[in-house]
């Protein structure tokens, strides 16, 4: 498409800037494998996806570039993320379809919102950022689609970080609040808070020897899901096994991920 092939070009323009302007320039390429086995709702079989990822960092300081590529079970290799970014006078900026910086949930099942946004400029300054994203910017690069806002704080026990998003076409605001211990004899603890449409939502979460469990639900069901998952290295291979446990339709959600980096 015509939006895909103009990112390109900026993207590829922009790596060969860089090329051309330092000689110590030196790309960093990591590439994965992941294959994930889980329940498919709609048939109740078990059905594995096959995801092939590679990353490609260009770099640093005054200029940079991210690049996130992947196929999902041996189709075209797409685009999924990338950046292009510069440093100035300690303010990060950098452009691109990338995370916006709103706090996040630690599971998939929980009911923290997740403001979506798409092209975006970022500017960060300490604890301080600031996301502001784009409709399309092939059609319009004036038409800003939300904002987003976020504030951390680090403590001598916890971190704690507060974000906003504004969307410009609803003109409603999300709130969101995320914490993290420090680790104390092996535990560490979390917790991540939304407020949208007039309903707060939660989810606390720990970590224990490698174990991350959580709870979450919101002010409407107090107690939604209930899930348990731990990660665990073998040579180079990462296997991943998770557990969810819906409460109110009392279903069991398990899937296994084995993941490959090279």
């Amino acid at each position: 498409c015509l939006k895909g092939n103009i990112i390109m070009k900026l993207l590829l323009t922009t790596v060969a800037a860089i090329l051309m302007a330092t000689n110590s320039f030196a790309a960093e390429v990591d590439a994965s494998v992941k294959m994930k086995v889980a329940e498919n709702d709609a048939t109740d079989k078990y059905e594995a996806t096959t995801t092939i990822g590679v990353d490609v960092a260009a770099g640093e300081g005054a200029a940079n570039v991210g690049l996130e590529f992947d196929s999902v079970d041996g189709g075209t290799i797409t685009l999924d993320k990338w950046h292009v970014g510069t440093e100035v006078a300690d303010v990060t900026v950098s452009y691109g379809d990338q995370d916006g910086v709103f706090v996040e949930a630690t599971s998939d099942f929980s009911s923290i919102s997740k403001p979506v946004i798409d092209e975006s400029l970022t500017l960060s300054y300490g604890p301080a950022a600031v996301a502001v994203g784009f409709t399309d910017i092939t059609t319009d690069v004036t038409e800003v689609s939300n904002v987003q806002l976020a504030y951390s704080i680090d403590l001598e026990v916890v971190d704690v970080t507060a974000s906003m998003d504004y969307n410009r076409t609803s003109e409603e605001y999300v709130w969101g609040a995320r914490f993290d211990t420090v680790e104390v004899s092996g535990v560490a603890l979390g917790g991540t808070t939304s407020y949208e449409d007039d309903v707060l939502a939660y989810e606390l979460d720990t970590t224990v020897s490698g174990f991350t469990a959580y709870i979450n639900g919101d002010e409407n069901d107090s107690l939604e899901n209930i899930g348990i998952g731990h990660d665990a290295d073998f040579a180079g291979v990462t296997l991943s096994t998770d557990v969810n446990y819906d409460v109110d339709d009392e279903e069991v959600t398990p899937s296994v991920t084995l993941s490959f980096a090279f």
